[in-house]
């Protein structure tokens, strides 16, 4: 049949080269008659940090609080409080509740008290409650409602109540 050679989809052949290292070798593509060789890469990549972050996804509602020693990227709603290493609110993600975080980075809307070494507010950042920082940036377009504290001195916020002992103090 003149539509043989057509029909013939790219094989790929796999083999670990060396199972305990992860690695893996591509053996040979074959395309028609021509055979072309394309190596993957010589090592699979052990996961990044940024796999570690907890994220809540648009569509998720969570009441309750949250405690990480990473990452927190809200793009759903939270009510509770958060103690993490950076907390990341995206344009549409929403907090009902306070903060206590190394790093705190708002683009959606933040009912609640902050205490952070370094606070950035995007332009389609809405914040209400006590701010309390080392280190602020407000883009404009930033709407702030509540007071603005700042600290001076180099005091280590909590990132996680295990490596913190109690952070709850006063919740």
């Amino acid at each position: 049949c003149a539509g043989g050679d057509a029909r013939r989809l790219a094989r790929h052949a796999r083999v670990p080269v060396r199972p305990e290292q992860g690695k893996i070798q591509d053996l040979a593509v074959h395309r028609g008659t021509q055979r072309d060789l394309h190596p993957l890469p010589e090592t699979i990549t052990p996961p990044g940090d940024r796999q570690r972050d907890a994220v809540i996804g648009k569509n998720i509602k969570l009441t309750g609080s949250i405690d990480s020693p990473d990452a927190v990227i809200l793009h759903g709603q939270v009510t509770g409080d958060i103690i993490c290493k950076t907390l990341e609110i995206g344009i549409d993600g929403k907090l009902v509740g306070n903060v206590t975080a190394e790093t705190v980075i708002v683009g959606g809307n933040l009912k609640g008290d902050v205490k952070t070494t370094r606070l950035k507010l995007e332009s389609s950042a809405f914040v209400n409650g006590e701010m309390t920082y080392q280190i602020i940036e407000v883009e404009e377009g930033a709407q702030l409602e509540g007071s603005f504290v700042q600290q001076q001195g180099v005091k280590k916020l909590p990132t996680s109540a295990k490596t913190a002992g109690s952070a709850e103090d006063g919740a």
